[in-house]
């Protein structure tokens, strides 16, 4: 019988807070779900967090993995960057910048803002595919980290090295 993912994964992002207000950082961590585990399996991502690279390898071993043990779950916690929109940038203007190499990564903006991450995703026993986003936004008070705003959404997380672990060719966005 299947545990339910998306439950785990609020629980886990309870315990992702308490942590970084805790200790002052995340580890980076994957919960790996298939038929007949008791508990899920844990990966430490940290190794793999330092390079592009490194990430698109950790991606593609992520989802190998996921495929060769028929996993229905899969559960994800970073720390990450995200850009804050420039007025009147649209959709189509960030895509100009990428397909001209002006892309500069969050990480690298000078207006970036901190920010808890999870991603789930969860092959149900009847087939369908739920996915779901949850992130809290942080910044750092001296030592003291002080969570913001947080935002839940179910449905697809897009296309990122990180997503679609789960998914189906037909299913590809």
């Amino acid at each position: 019988m299947q545990k339910d993912v998306k439950a785990f994964a609020h629980e886990i992002f309870e315990i992702a807070r308490e942590n970084l207000t805790r200790d002052g950082h995340l580890v980076p961590v994957a919960f790996m779900f298939s038929d007949g585990d008791e508990s899920p399996s844990l990966f430490n991502l940290a190794p793999f967090m330092d390079t592009h690279h490194k990430k698109d390898v950790l991606s593609h071993a992520l989802r190998k993995t996921c495929e060769k043990v028929d996993a229905y779950g899969i559960v994800m916690v970073v720390e990450a960057w995200a850009g804050m929109p420039v007025e009147g940038t649209t959709a189509e203007d960030l895509k100009k910048e990428v397909e001209e190499g002006r892309y500069i990564p969050p990480s690298q903006l000078p207006e970036r803002r901190e920010l808890i991450t999870l991603t789930w995703e969860w092959r149900k026993e009847d087939g369908t595919l739920e996915e779901g986003l949850m992130s809290q936004f942080f910044h750092h008070e001296g030592e003291k980290i002080v969570l913001g705003e947080k935002d839940t959404h179910s449905g697809s997380h897009g296309m990122g090295r990180f997503s679609g672990f789960l998914r189906r060719p037909d299913e590809q966005e």
